[in-house]
């Protein structure tokens, strides 16, 4: 499946480094400072598998490359897997505005499946949406009109797989959130920067707006003082409506701090 596979005893990328993740690494400790990492790995991919833990420190920096870059029906994702996994409260884990992407054809959704669909007839598409609508994934997309409604949701709320919908009406193009999955297994998830899959802001008028994406966390401990989001695009222009909220799914032995059950909903949440 793989051309390269890297293996390594420990992984270190410091000093400011740009490390692109295009094929597989495996390795024993990982540890991001000062540096990003941009994942540009298909969803359902093995990406960074660690047999130890991932630490990302002092101002670093994972992102997902855009999915619209992809034209055969698969998308990026970032994707993580270790014995643990430590962010600290200057980092940032992002799939922002990296899901499906509205190709810039007015009254046109870009939807589960990485496929273009007319909002036309939209109501034979998943997570698209009608010309006054805007985007759904997790949650409906709202509506500017009381006649019409935006289609159904999509994906599995204990397992999040699919980036965040797209739909453009007149004039600007928007971007659904990505795919954040960190799999600690039994280990401890420290969390205090930001882990997000937001779909784009919105910043002119007559757009469709887009959903957020997923994010799946699975670790023993989850503790830390840091947020986890995946919001759909907020509109309050005179067209059109506000993204569907994307799924967030965190799968745990015990929860502390800001993510324990008094704070959590402060900090972990997929607005619409």
């Amino acid at each position: 499946k793989y051309s390269v596979i890297s293996k390594f005893d420990s992984l270190v990328i410091k000093n400011n480094s740009n490390f692109w993740m295009e094929s597989p690494i495996i390795a024993g400790s990982v540890l991001v400072d000062d540096s990003d990492i941009n994942f540009k790995s298909k969803r359902t991919h093995l990406s960074l598998y660690s047999t130890g833990i991932i630490t990302v420190q002092n101002d670093s920096h994972i992102t997902q490359e855009l999915t619209e870059t992809i034209d055969n029906g698969e998308e990026y994702s970032i994707e993580m897997i270790s014995n643990g996994f430590n962010l600290s409260s200057d980092s940032t884990v992002s799939a922002d505005a990296k899901g499906y992407y509205n190709l810039g054809v007015n009254y046109t959704c870009k939807t589960i499946g990485n496929k273009s669909t007319s909002n036309s007839t939209a109501t034979s598409a998943i997570g698209g949406s009608a010309v006054i609508c805007a985007a759904s994934h997790g949650g409906r997309g709202g509506c500017n009109s009381q006649t019409d409604s935006a289609l159904e949701v999509y994906g599995s709320f204990s397992n999040p797989y699919w980036s965040g919908s797209s739909c453009r009406y007149r004039y600007s193009q928007t971007y659904g959130g990505g795919i954040v999955r960190i799999d600690s297994g039994t280990g401890p998830l420290q969390i205090n920067g930001i882990i997000s899959a937001n779909a784009t802001t919105l910043t002119t008028n007559s757009s469709g707006s887009a959903s957020g994406g997923s994010i799946y966390l699975n670790g023993g401990a989850i503790s830390g003082n840091g947020s986890v989001t995946a919001n759909g695009t907020s509109h309050s222009y005179v067209y059109g409506a506000g993204g569907g909220g994307g799924r967030i799914a965190l799968h745990y032995t015990s929860l502390a701090g800001g993510f324990s059950q008094t704070s959590i909903k402060s900090n972990v949440y997929a607005y619409g």
